[in-house]
């Protein structure tokens, strides 16, 4: 068993709530990265994920992404320095930056956006699993040692995506395998 959030599916179309599980979300995440491409460049083969700076990051992807499924995965584990993750923005070609509901509500992604937070230590400790995962994906702030946020979700054909911005209260060492990394697929459909 793993610690995690099991708030993990969110459909904004009719403003309800869909909760699903720990599973699904990282299932949908392993479809969309085994057969499909980073899309965030490899500093190195021993720390592949992306370097993350306190204070604002803005990170382009190395494709645009239209009419494919994109995850995202922030995940951070340290005992000395507590991390604050915010203001998660998506970037799209026309100059777009929109939040993740925002991106849902004015069709730029599909309804359909699964996330989930789970513990990194692990040691299954539900401490270190955000408290409230739902509030990044309206572009508020969680704050947790140990923790990760993946979120899944389809790009329409509005605008390509290029990129995505966040804020964070201080930097990730790679080193620990901490960072951030993207990936997109146009070959697999989800449905419930």
């Amino acid at each position: 068993s793993v610690a995690n959030n099991s708030k993990s599916l969110i459909t904004y179309t009719t403003g309800g709530t869909w909760r699903g599980n720990y599973t699904g979300t990282y299932g949908m995440s392993s479809k969309i990265s085994s057969n499909g491409t980073k899309i965030t460049s490899t500093p190195s083969t021993s720390h592949p994920s992306i370097n993350v700076n306190s204070g604002t990051n803005t990170i382009s992807f190395t494709s645009t992404q239209s009419n494919k499924w994109v995850y995202l995965d922030w995940h951070w584990g340290s005992y000395s320095f507590t991390k604050t993750l915010s203001t998660i923005k998506l970037l799209f070609n026309n100059g777009q930056s929109l939040t993740i509901q925002q991106a849902v509500s004015n069709g730029y992604i599909e309804p359909l956006v699964s996330y989930v937070s789970a513990d990194t230590s692990r040691v299954n400790n539900m401490s270190y699993v955000l408290d409230n995962p739902e509030q990044l994906i309206t572009g508020d702030s969680q704050t947790k040692s140990f923790s990760n946020f993946l979120v899944c979700f389809k790009v329409k054909n509005v605008s390509p995506l290029i990129g995505v911005s966040f804020y964070t209260n201080g930097s990730w060492a790679r080193d620990y395998n901490d960072g951030f990394d993207a990936y997109s697929n146009s070959n697999i459909e989800f449905s419930l």
